[in-house]
């Protein structure tokens, strides 16, 4: 019953038709050659109150790359734009300092954007010899030629295998060696033996791993010891979104839009929304996640 509350606050409910599940359409056919054979591609399996920090972690250690982030809305990607422009490493001294996690240029590319910037924007992007993050919908997955992309990130879940290899497309061009990363839930590994039933070859990585080495800069470049990565990054965001109304406010246009988008996705046996733990996704859609910053 509670579950069904957060669904009627984010202005979805389960009412449309559900899509079918498991048929592949002519265009997943032809898209399954498409992938890249000189690209590498991985898998991390996280929990839900570990998306921003697990995703801060990993783009951490891609500080000198170029990289696509796909996420599935708009206010997704304004959101995470915002993030990661405003986090600043917080000193052993608890005070947020002016040095950004993320030193990487951001780029934000979505349907919203006017066509004369978004094409500003695609070429700024491709141009740039600076390590840049382009933080995107699928209207980047294709059509556009990206060069120089090392890594290619899909925070949210593919809609369908089609989407998946498009999106993890975007590097491997012509030859070049390239990285692809697919972040899910727990309760959305299953979605692995699709890929292996299909025969693509997807390998698992460890989040501990990234973890680790975010804990270790933070001991060695900040005195910070024995922190928790995830609840160092949570406070973080948690500091970000009392900053103003408008950063809060983006927050949760975010955080409705995924949950509206993810109800739609069409393979239910795998992403099923209750079956998410939407009280630990950050950030959660209630005023006590902001009001504790100042706690």
């Amino acid at each position: 019953m509670l579950k069904e509350n957060y669904l009627k606050l984010v202005g979805f409910q389960q009412d449309h038709e559900e899509s079918k599940s498991g048929e592949q359409s002519e265009g997943e056919q032809e898209g399954f050659a498409m992938i890249p054979k000189s690209l590498t591609q991985n898998y991390v399996v996280i929990e839900e109150n570990e998306k921003i920090s697990f995703l801060v972690s990993y783009l951490k250690q891609l500080s000198t790359n170029k990289v696509v982030l796909f996420v599935t809305t708009i206010d997704e990607v304004n959101f995470l734009g915002m993030v990661f422009e405003q986090m600043s490493f917080r000193d052993s001294s608890d005070q947020i300092t002016s040095s950004r996690i993320l030193s990487q240029e951001i780029y934000k590319l979505h349907g919203d954007v006017e066509q004369k910037d978004r094409t500003k924007i695609y070429f700024d992007f491709k141009k740039t010899k600076k390590a840049a993050l382009l933080i995107a919908t699928e209207v980047a997955s294709r059509g556009l030629d990206f060069d120089q992309i090392s890594h290619s990130i899909l925070l949210d879940p593919p809609s369908s295998l089609s989407d998946y290899i498009n999106k993890v497309g975007r590097t491997a061009r012509i030859d070049k060696k390239g990285v692809s990363l697919l972040v899910l839930l727990e309760c959305e590994r299953a979605f692995v033996n699709n890929l292996d039933e299909k025969r693509i070859q997807i390998e698992g990585i460890q989040k501990m791993e990234f973890f680790g080495k975010f804990k270790k800069l933070l001991e060695t470049e900040w005195q910070v010891m024995n922190q928790n990565v995830t609840y160092y990054i949570q406070g973080l965001l948690k500091f970000i979104l009392n900053l103003s109304d408008e950063n809060y406010y983006m927050a949760r246009r975010a955080y409705n839009s995924f949950i509206r988008a993810y109800c739609r996705l069409p393979n239910k046996e795998i992403f099923n929304v209750h079956s998410i733990n939407l009280y630990q996704l950050v950030p959660p859609p209630s005023s006590s996640f902001r009001a504790s910053a100042s706690e």
